[in-house]
């Protein structure tokens, strides 16, 4: 199996949080599930080769309302290393706004799931998501 040119060296943790509202009015009620979802990235650094993407994933009442039982606040990040010699630097911005938050879903989602288990409210589940195909094509010299 060949190896991507960009690969994931580290992932951190810099956001749990959650706070309960109103575990016990929510007890088998419906409640709004909806989450908001930011990515933002590093420049490239060419000195290092890595560029670092950020999820945060918002759960929060609508203004000010208690309309769910918690709200919640998850914040990752992860940083990748770039094989320059394999992947063309002009698209790096490409994956990291396109690819590298698919890359980074499965962690949020874990770190959704645990923390609202732990809390002791129903668990987070983060939805699949359709995955953005990128291809780099080669052009051949004439």
């Amino acid at each position: 199996m060949d190896r991507h040119a960009i690969q994931l060296s580290n992932i951190t943790v810099d956001e749990l949080y959650i706070k309960t509202l109103d575990r016990e009015s929510f007890v088998d009620k419906d409640f709004p599930r909806d989450f908001s979802l930011t990515v933002s990235r590093s420049e490239y650094d060419p000195e290092e080769k890595i560029i670092s993407v950020r999820l945060e994933m918002n759960i929060e009442p609508e203004s000010g309302a208690v309309d769910r039982p918690y709200e919640m606040r998850i914040k990752i990040a992860g940083h990748f290393e770039v094989d320059e010699e394999k992947f063309p630097i002009e698209h790096i911005n490409n994956f990291a706004e396109n690819n590298a938050p698919v890359i980074l879903i499965p962690y949020i989602r874990e770190q959704a799931y645990s923390l609202s288990i732990r809390a002791g409210v129903d668990p987070v589940i983060f939805p699949l998501v359709q995955v953005p195909v990128f291809r780099i094509v080669k052009q051949e010299q004439a």
